[in-house]
């Protein structure tokens, strides 16, 4: 119960915050730049090397996937039933398969699971939801965007490569032991 007092705290701390000050224009993006470079991958190496590896991480790791073949089924199949356009299909295809799993997820992991939640948050998220929406979200875009735009695979695994939560993830699997 704590942990969700803290939660609506920070929540009603933020909008009141918004009504009382003015932020910089570009505060939005400084703040997801230092979540994405500093404070996730800080996370992953503080919490992921806590994790035994064992068969209990295959569900936190396979449930995305199987979570995004059940909502990509699901959604094409209403699109084709209601006839959606092209655009709504896409788009309710990215809403639908790729949630913000950290940003909002770890907060509720930890208030539900405490700490020994987060290492299984942090698999779902990384490489699950992480990996899905770097290699499938651009094929979906493709698939369903006017663009004439062509796929790289090497641009996706550039993509990967490049984020630094999947760094801290690589980095804490071998300080596990997982990548000897």
């Amino acid at each position: 119960m704590q942990n969700f007092v803290v939660i609506a705290l920070f929540l009603g701390l933020g909008a009141l915050s918004r009504r009382l000050f003015t932020l910089p224009e570009k505060a939005p993006i400084y703040t997801n730049h230092f979540v994405i470079n500093v404070a996730l991958p800080a996370v992953i190496l503080l919490k992921l090397p806590q994790l035994p590896l064992n068969k209990s991480i295959l569900l936190p790791t396979l449930a995305p996937w199987f979570i995004a073949l059940v909502s990509l089924g699901t959604v094409l199949l209403l699109a084709r039933r209601l006839q959606w356009s092209r655009d709504i299909a896409g788009a309710l295809v990215m809403l639908v398969l790729y949630g913000n799993t950290s940003y909002f997820g770890f907060p509720m992991v930890r208030a539900f699971f405490g700490d020994a939640g987060m290492p299984y948050a942090i698999m779902f998220d990384q490489l699950g939801n992480f990996i899905m929406l770097a290699t499938c979200a651009p094929i979906v875009i493709a698939r369903f965007s006017a663009s004439d735009k062509p796929l790289s695979a090497l641009g996706i695994v550039k993509r990967i490569f490049s984020f630094p939560p999947f760094f801290a993830l690589l980095a804490a699997l071998a300080l596990n032991g997982a990548i000897y």
